[in-house]
């Protein structure tokens, strides 16, 4: 399991998460351009006895795309919600999908403590997540936030030790190597903005029907359908017939 945290605030926090992160066995932390000093005497403080382990084992990036190199599922807190941000599901809810039995290529993606993650943020990972609190204060500090997934993932893991409901891990490694890493979603994401523009100013469309507009929408459908490797291959294909028909009516205009 990885943790993201993009734009931290305060070293305090930072610190905090570190020791949740040891509390629940994950060493994996990546910073996205922090705001605040990592290793210093207040992040340590508040790390405690994580220091060691979590804290000066951060890894930082200058990009969100870095911090999900080699990650098959990503899933993004937001409680900000709007047209293009509507959340994949509720943490803890009955009807949402079960969180990945086995997290090596899995991080949970937190964003700023006064402003989150933005919507462009949220289209580079594969789920949005919201966190079921009360309307008069929705938002919680990053590193109780942090607290909660953390906890709900471990109890969903000793439900499944429990009932021995467990994929075997041969078998849980193969679907993941056939599921596709965000490198390649994020190439088919630029395709699918290109085959749109491409379509867009080929048939003359308003501007009121921008590209821009349909990729959100169709991008939050691609996120929820968790596509495989190969079904990513699909889709570029596709797209090849696509721009080869626009080029045709090109020539033919």
């Amino acid at each position: 399991m990885r943790v993201v945290l993009v734009e931290p605030l305060y070293s305090g926090n930072l610190g905090a998460v570190c020791r949740v992160c040891a509390n629940f066995g994950v060493d994996e932390l990546v910073l996205v351009r922090p705001q605040c000093e990592v290793n210093c005497s207040e992040s340590r403080k508040a790390a405690c006895g994580a220091s060691r382990f979590v804290l000066e084992q951060a890894k930082v990036v200058k990009d969100l795309s870095e911090a999900l190199a080699g990650t098959t599922r990503s899933l993004a807190l937001s409680r900000r919600t709007g047209r293009s941000r509507q959340p994949f599901a509720t943490l803890g809810d009955r009807s949402a999908p079960s969180l990945p039995a086995h997290a090596e290529d899995v991080a949970f993606v937190f964003g700023r403590e006064d402003s989150g993650l933005s919507t462009a943020e949220l289209e580079h990972c594969t789920e949005v997540w919201q966190l079921p609190t009360h309307g008069l204060m929705p938002s919680m500090n990053l590193s109780h936030a942090v607290s909660v997934c953390l906890y709900e993932w471990q109890r969903q893991q000793l439900v499944l030790e429990e009932r021995c409901e467990q994929i075997p891990i041969g078998d849980e490694r193969s679907l993941r190597d056939r599921r596709a890493e965000s490198s390649q979603l994020e190439a088919l994401r630029r395709r699918l903005g290109m085959t749109l523009e491409a379509c867009h100013e080929t048939l003359q469309v308003d501007d009121s029907r921008s590209p821009e507009r349909f990729l959100r929408i169709l991008w939050q459908s691609v996120q929820r359908a968790r596509l495989s490797a190969s079904e990513v291959q699909a889709w570029h294909g596709y797209f090849s017939f696509v721009g080869r028909a626009v080029s045709l009516s090109d020539r033919q205009g």
